[in-house]
C-alpha cells in the first residue's frame, strides 16, 4: 500500500465520523472495521498523532514525576488502538505504551528488539527514521542514542546519521550549550541541508540571542522534528520582533495563532506588535480576545489599558482598571493620565508596510568599542555590532549577508563554519575570519578555502569574493601569505590601556 492509498483511507474514515461523535465512539468505530489492513492504517495515524502531540506538549524534557496514563488521549485512544497498528510496526508502538506506563527499562529492551527487527527487514536508516521514531523519548533513555549508533555501525546508513544522533543526545541529555553548538556544527558540516541539524543549531542561536541566525535557520525547518509548527512560527515571530521587523512578526504571530489559537503569549504579543505600529483598533481586538479567553493576562491587562488610552477611550480604561483580573503596571497608568491631560500625543496609525527590518540598508554610524577581547566571541560580537549599523571598519561600509534561510554569522556550510559573511553595496562578498590572538598560522589557508568555495557557489553569482582576516599581532608567515594574494586583506586590532594621571 502506497502513501496516497493510506491518505485516502484516513480521509474517508474521518469524513465518515459525525461531527458530534465522541472520542470513545471514534475508537469503537475503528475497532469494528472489518478490513484488518485499513484498521491498521487508521490506528497508526491516530497513535502517531498522539505520540507527536505528547512530545510537543512537553518541549525539551518530560517532568520527572509525570504520569502519562493520566493523559486522556493516551489512556482512551492510544491504549486501545496501538494493538491494531501494522504487525511490522507493533513492537515499536508496544514499546511506546510501556514507556507511557513508566516502565523505562522495559521499554528500552523492547526498543532494542524493534530496531533489530527493522534493520533485518531492510528498513532505511536515515534522518527521518531516527527523528520520527526516537526523538520522542527525549532524555528519558540516554542509552538509546548510544545503542542506535553502535547498532547501525556495520549497516548501510545515510551519511551524517551518527553525527545527528550524537547532537540529539547532547541536546536532550546535557545543559552545556557549547557542547550542543559543537555537536550541531559537526552534523551540519556533514549534512548542510539537514532539517534536524538546523533545528538543533537554531536552539543554540536562540539561547545566545542571535536573532538573525535563528530566523535564517528556522526558515529552513518547516514541518521539523523538534517543535510543532505553531511553536516554530512563535519563535520566528519573537525573533523578528527583536530585530524590529514588525511586519514579519505580525505575520508570524498570525500564522502561529491559526495553527494554535490558544498558544500562550502569542495573542498578547500580536496585540503588542499592533500597538507599537499604532494599529490601535487591531490591538484592542486582540487584547479583548486575550481577556475573553483568560490568556496572557499578566501583560494583556496592562496592554489593553495602554491601547484604550491611545484610542481616547479614557472612561472605558478607568472602568476596566477597577475590575482588572491582574495588576496594571504603573507606566500604563501614567500614560493614561498623560493622555487625558493632553501631555501624551499618539500619532496617526502606521501601516505594516512602513516597517523595515533592522539592518536592511547600509548606513554609516560610528560606534565606540564596548568590549575588551578576552574571548573570541566578544571580539565577534563587537565587530558584528559595528557591521550591523554599517560602520566602515575595513575602509568600506558592509552589511551582514542575508537571504531567505541564510544569515552570515556563524553560518555552517559544506566546507566549514564562517565567522562572518558580509557584502558591499554592489553585492561583492567578504569572508571575514576573526582570531583574537596571534599564532593562527592556518588562518590564511582557511580563509582562502572559504573564498574559493564561495567563488564557485551560487551565492557569488558573478560577483567578486574577498577574504578579510582580523587578528592581534599577526605572525610573519601570515603577513607574507596575504601580501601575495590580492583577494585577501589582513587587519590587526589593538586593545590598549593608557594611564591619564
Amino acid at each position: 500500500m502506497n502513501n496516497d492509498e493510506r491518505v485516502k483511507i484516513i480521509q474517508e474514515f474521518q469524513n465518515s465520523i459525525p461531527e458530534d461523535a465522541s472520542f470513545e465512539d471514534m475508537v469503537k468505530r475503528i475497532a469494528e472495521i472489518p478490513d484488518e489492513e485499513k484498521r491498521a492504517v487508521i490506528s497508526m495515524q491516530y497513535c502517531d498523532n498522539i505520540i507527536d502531540d505528547t512530545s510537543y506538549r512537553f518541549g525539551w524534557s518530560y517532568p520527572a514525576d509525570n504520569r502519562f496514563m493520566d493523559n486522556y488521549f493516551i489512556a482512551h485512544i492510544y491504549k486501545p488502538l496501538f494493538r491494531f497498528t501494522p504487525k511490522e510496526n507493533r513492537p515499536y508502538y508496544t514499546a511506546m505504551m510501556t514507556f507511557y506506563e513508566g516502565k523505562t527499562a522495559e521499554c528500552f529492551e523492547m526498543l532494542k528488539d524493534s530496531i533489530d527487527e527493522y534493520i533485518k527487514t531492510g528498513g532505511s536508516l536515515n534522518e527521518s527514521w531516527f527523528a520520527y521514531c526516537y526523538l520522542v523519548f527525549k532524555g528519558s533513555i540516554p542509552k538509546l542514542y548510544d545503542f542506535i549508533i553502535e547498532r547501525i555501525r556495520s549497516e548501510q546508513y545515510d551519511k551524517g546519521l551518527p553525527e545527528l544522533i550524537k547532537a540529539s543526545k547532547v541536546y536532550f541529555c546535557s545543559t552545556d550549550l557549547s557542547k550542543l553548538e559543537e555537536a550541531a556544527s559537526e552534523a551540519l558540516l556533514v549534512l548542510p541541508d539537514s532539517v534536524l541539524a538546523k533545528e538543533l543549531m537554531a536552539e543554540v542561536c536562540w539561547f545566545n540571542k542571535h536573532w538573525h541566525n535563528t530566523i535564517a535557520l528556522l526558515e529552513c525547518c518547516e514541518d521539523g522534528y523538534l517543535n510543532a509548527e505553531h511553536e516554530r512560527m512563535f519563535r520566528l515571530a519573537w525573533c523578528k520582533s527583536k530585530i524590529r521587523d514588525r511586519k514579519g512578526a505580525i505575520e508570524a504571530y498570525k500564522k502561529c495563532l491559526e495553527l494554535n489559537p490558544l498558544k500562550p503569549w502569542a495573542r498578547n504579543n500580536l496585540a503588542y506588535e499592533y500597538y507599537v505600529t499604532k494599529q490601535y483598533e487591531k490591538a484592542e481586538k486582540e487584547y479583548r480576545r486575550c481577556l475573553k479567553d483568560k490568556m496572557d493576562l499578566k501583560y494583556a491587562c496592562t496592554g489593553y489599558v495602554r491601547t484604550l488610552a491611545a484610542l481616547g477611550k479614557y472612561d472605558e480604561a478607568e472602568k476596566f482598571i477597577k475590575k482588572s483580573p491582574e495588576k496594571i503596571y504603573k507606566y500604563a497608568l501614567d500614560e493614561l493620565e498623560a493622555a487625558k491631560s493632553g501631555k501624551k500625543k499618539y500619532h496617526a496609525e502606521l501601516t505594516e508596510a512602513s516597517e523595515h527590518a533592522e539592518g536592511s540598508e547600509i548606513i554609516t554610524v560610528e560606534r565606540k568599542p564596548a568590549y575588551q577581547f578576552s574571548k573570541e566571541s566578544i571580539f565577534e560580537d563587537e565587530l558584528y555590532e559595528r557591521l550591523s549599523v554599517g560602520t566602515a571598519i575595513f575602509g568600506i561600509p558592509l552589511k551582514i549577508y542575508r537571504r531567505a534561510g541564510i544569515y552570515g554569522r556563524q553560518w555552517t556550510f559544506e566546507v566549514g563554519r564562517i565567522d562572518l559573511l558580509a557584502e558591499d553595496k554592489d553585492g561583492n562578498l567578504y569572508v571575514i575570519e576573526l582570531k583574537k590572538d596571534s599564532g593562527y598560522d592556518d588562518a590564511y589557508a582557511q580563509t582562502v578555502r572559504y573564498v574559493e568555495w564561495f567563488e564557485k557557489s551560487q551565492y557569488a553569482k558573478g560577483k567578486k569574493v574577498y577574504g578579510i582576516i582580523c587578528v592581534n599581532d599577526p605572525p610573519h608567515i601570515l603577513v607574507e601569505s596575504v601580501r601575495k594574494d590580492k583577494r585577501i586583506r589582513l587587519f590587526e586590532y589593538h586593545v590598549s590601556y593608557t594611564e591619564i594621571i
